[in-house]
């Protein structure tokens, strides 16, 4: 038996994929899962964030979420989860606040979303209304409400990639024992100390006795860095140089890389 996990954003689904390439890593994922092996997304997103109705029925045994923070099985049932400590989370937020006005929290389903981004008319404006329809219904608590559940995750943009670097660096470095936090395309993502990726494979991999040497991922971002270089990793080829020098391979997509190990 065999574990392979997919990033989603940029990985699974590429910013310039087509409907094709989506049908192919879905195709490509049943093979893998038929041939009695393991398949998993793990992603920075929560769980109900991730929209999965959009892959058209793929199937997956488990969804790392929010970069390790919980992790569900097909079946919705928590198998691990690891919360930010209350106190921790309510200076994180107040910090957060002077940084930005685009955040949220999350306990990895429902929690608090923070935006006072505005936009102009145009497909842009409509594709967020769709967005917000999904998202706004498990992201409506007060932020005190939200404080009161376990944090797992918060998260919040920044206007580029550098600037979200920085900050990253800053919090790992004064609040290195409480949290872990991460860089992704412009976002920060700040989850529970001693969570990544590569933790939440693990925990994968011990329930199904999987060793290290058949473990495969495939990431595109920095906060995929922990399981690219704790496992057989991959990236897609239009991934920065930055991120390239973790993986061992490149692919075009998904699809081409398990069908790579499944020969």
């Amino acid at each position: 038996m065999k574990l392979f996990a997919s990033d989603y954003d940029g990985t699974f689904l590429r910013k310039k994929r087509s409907a094709n390439e989506i049908a192919h890593n879905i195709h490509q994922v049943k093979k893998w899962r038929k041939s009695g092996n393991i398949f998993a997304f793990v992603t920075g997103r929560s769980i109900t964030g991730m929209r999965l109705s959009q892959l058209r029925g793929c199937v997956y045994d488990y969804i790392i979420s929010l970069n390790g923070g919980i992790v569900i099985d097909k079946h919705g049932v928590i198998i691990f989860r690891r919360r930010i400590r209350q106190e921790v989370a309510k200076e994180l937020i107040e910090i957060v606040q002077r940084k930005t006005n685009y955040y949220h929290m999350t306990d990895g389903f429902v929690g608090h979303y923070n935006s006072a981004f505005t936009f102009g008319k145009g497909t842009y404006f409509k594709n967020w209304l769709k967005v917000m329809s999904h998202v706004s219904p498990r992201y409506n608590l007060k932020i005190e409400d939200a404080l009161k559940r376990p944090v797992l995750q918060i998260t919040l943009s920044l206007p580029s990639e550098e600037e979200a670097i920085e900050f990253v660096n800053i919090l790992n470095k004064n609040y290195g024992e409480e949290l872990s936090a991460y860089s992704n395309n412009g976002y920060v993502d700040i989850s529970a100390p001693n969570v990544s990726k590569a933790t939440g494979i693990n925990s994968v991999a011990k329930i199904h006795n999987i060793e290290t040497r058949d473990i495969y991922c495939m990431g595109d971002s920095y906060n995929d860095i922990s399981m690219l270089k704790a496992f057989k990793g991959f990236c897609p080829i239009e991934t920065n140089e930055e991120i390239k020098k973790y993986a061992k391979k490149e692919y075009a997509n998904v699809g081409n890389a398990i069908r790579a190990i499944r020969v």
